[in-house]
């Protein structure tokens, strides 16, 4: 006997009301509670790209031939597709015997996925949905689709999210055995690699593949069955958020892998009297390239951690000081080496911040630091500078403080001397390390930005009894430190040129956005206080000065909608972020300007107005 279907149970919910956990009326083309909050009212639409991909054998039972609903009500409806059918009736088989077929459709039932409209700006489809219905949540491309986004995760992303040993990432892709095993981690790896790939249908899905990984993440407790695999899902999720521009979810989930991991003795590895906890620490590492993995994905996280957390002064996740790990080892070493590494020559990070210049300077003089060693201790040198601007007793009179200022300064000279050529220069560097040395030396200027863009003259200035002189001095010393910002800045616009010479491809990595915006926002700041209306302004010198900003402002839009075609998302949002700096009047600019590092995203939430701006079209010459 048939039966007609709960038809209550297909109910649509909107984006808005998902993503919010609220009831929802499911009316079209807008449910109570939209219309009532005054937002935008959405429904989940299913592409058509990915129906005719779906591998049925016969074209007389196909619910696919039957015309194409456009939203889960109309799905609901009592049309053909959910009209019941004789008990003889029988449903097709699959195509095929392959045994990965089998695994991924053991469901005749199953539909294929329905991203949102990847043609709009992730921002008007609402927040990321977490989709928990039957409908479209375990579909994944064939194996050999699978097999090629694999390889376009090792090509596109592990550069700079090096994670995976690949040989064995690939086994247990074409064996199904990460399938079967830890669907989480595929997915999150498809959701990154997905951007990349040439057929549109799968570039759609990508969305799709980042809120099943979500979702399947959201229910690992905090001891997980597969350890390694979880946190290298979480490290995936939370870079895909990052580059959506959803920095909740992106801290979030570095949150709780941080948890994990420390739950699980991660952070301990190389401690030599490492703390082990029967049932709880994760147990040693069966051998030397699943150990190297573990170290990898724990310092994955503590990048994406001083990434997130440095721009708006967030408290940083991880506790740099509780980490007794080795850096990583080369990444062609690891990919190719049989024998595991020589544990006496590898290097540990310096949990104590005092260590970090002396850490770095073994690295140099073995003759034996990797790239991906000088970014972490970059990084490293990074989150100390935000917590220092940062600091809850930032411009009041601490002397703490302020020893702690001039320390950072002295480390951020110190390794600017200590790095090699090698790790500078791209003239002299690998070529395989080109992409390395850029993010590296952006790094490094931000570093010289954010340190030394602070006002804390101004603050000197308005106290009392503070004599002029002393005022004098206060803004001598400020007008040094903001040269210096000045000229870090012009040295990203001179390393973009240089690359762009060859390819932009060498700066397709999302962690650029905050590094290249926070040069654009000093030269935006220096061409509008340049201004001819300006005070002082008017000598030809300071035109010609005005003019070469204008070059160099041009050249960073230019990288950003490059960066914006690739990644969108956060890069979309900095684009804005500039052009909006570059439309405020000299009054609000040296406000800015007075704000120092602090202010970096202080006008964030006005950005969006200028979405549709066009470059620098408007923009007094």
């Amino acid at each position: 006997m048939s039966a007609q279907p709960n038809q209550g149970r297909h109910k649509p919910v909107c984006n808005a009301c998902r993503a919010r956990k609220k009831k929802c009326d499911g009316e079209q083309p807008t449910c109570s509670s939209c219309a009532k909050r005054k937002v935008k009212c959405s429904y989940i639409n299913i592409p058509p790209a990915m129906l005719a991909s779906f591998p049925w054998t016969t074209t007389d039972l196909n619910p696919f031939s039957l015309p194409m609903a456009t939203n889960l009500e109309a799905l609901a409806a009592p049309h053909a597709l959910f009209q019941p059918f004789e008990a003889t009736t029988a449903i097709p088989p699959l195509t095929t015997t392959d045994p990965w077929d089998s695994l991924l459709f053991e469901s005749p039932d199953l539909l294929p996925p329905s991203p949102p409209n990847s043609d709009r700006p992730r921002s008007e489809q609402g927040a990321p949905l977490l989709r928990t219905e039957s409908i479209a949540q375990d579909w994944i491309p064939p194996q050999d689709k699978t097999a090629e986004l694999v390889d376009l995760f090792f090509e596109r992303v592990q550069w700079y999210f090096p994670l995976f040993h690949r040989q064995s990432l690939v086994s247990a892709v074409k064996s199904g055995e990460l399938m079967r095993e830890s669907p989480l981690l595929l997915y999150s790896i498809l959701s990154l690699a997905a951007r990349f790939h040439p057929d549109s249908s799968i570039r759609d899905c990508r969305l799709n593949f980042y809120d099943k990984s979500r979702a399947l993440y959201e229910t690992t407790p905090h001891l997980p069955e597969r350890p390694l695999e979880t946190l290298q899902a979480a490290a995936c999720i939370s870079l895909q958020a990052f580059m959506l521009g959803d920095h909740s979810i992106a801290s979030l989930t570095v949150g709780k892998a941080w948890r994990q991991a420390v739950a699980l003795g991660f952070h301990h590895l190389d401690t030599p009297s490492r703390v082990v906890l029967p049932g709880i620490t994760a147990p040693d590492a069966n051998e030397w390239r699943e150990q190297e993995q573990r170290r990898r994905v724990l310092w994955t996280l503590f990048i994406l951690d001083k990434a997130m957390c440095f721009k708006a002064g967030l408290v940083h996740i991880i506790d740099s000081r509780q980490i007794s790990v080795f850096l990583p080892m080369d990444e062609n070493a690891f990919q190719t080496s049989h024998a595991p590494p020589d544990t006496p020559k590898r290097v540990p990070y310096p949990h104590n911040p005092t260590m970090l210049i002396s850490t770095l300077k073994t690295l140099v003089d073995q003759k034996q630091g990797n790239m991906m060693q000088l970014i972490i201790l970059t990084h490293s040198l990074m989150s100390r500078i935000s917590e220092h601007m940062f600091s809850p007793v930032f411009g009041q009179d601490d002397p703490e403080h302020k020893l702690e200022k001039d320390q950072l300064d002295q480390d951020l000279t110190q390794m600017r001397l200590l790095l090699p050529r090698y790790a500078t220069d791209l003239a002299v560097a690998n070529h395989a390390d080109f992409r390395h040395v850029i993010w590296l030396r952006l790094t490094m200027d931000m570093n010289t930005v954010s340190l030394h863009h602070r006002a804390e003259y101004l603050q000197m200035a308005a106290d009392d009894g503070v004599n002029d002189e002393q005022e004098t001095r206060a803004g001598s010393r400020e007008g040094d430190r903001w040269q210096h910002c000045v000229v870090a800045a012009r040295n990203t616009v001179a390393l973009i040129r240089e690359t762009s010479r060859v390819s932009t491809d060498l700066m397709m990595n999302p962690f650029l956005a905050a590094s290249i915006f926070s040069s654009a926002r000093i030269l935006a700041i220096e061409y509008t206080l340049s201004s001819p209306d300006s005070e002082g302004a008017n000598t030809d010198q300071q035109l010609q000065q005005r003019q070469a900003l204008r070059a160099d402002l041009e050249v960073m839009n230019l990288i950003f909608e490059r960066l914006c075609e690739a990644f969108g998302g956060v890069f979309e949002k900095f684009r804005i972020g500039l052009l909006y700096q570059l439309r405020l009047d000299a009054t609000a600019v040296r406000a800015v300007k007075a704000g120092g590092t602090r202010g970096l995203l202080e006008s964030c939430g006005k950005w969006p107005a200028l979405r549709n701006m066009d470059g620098l079209e408007g923009i007094p010459d």
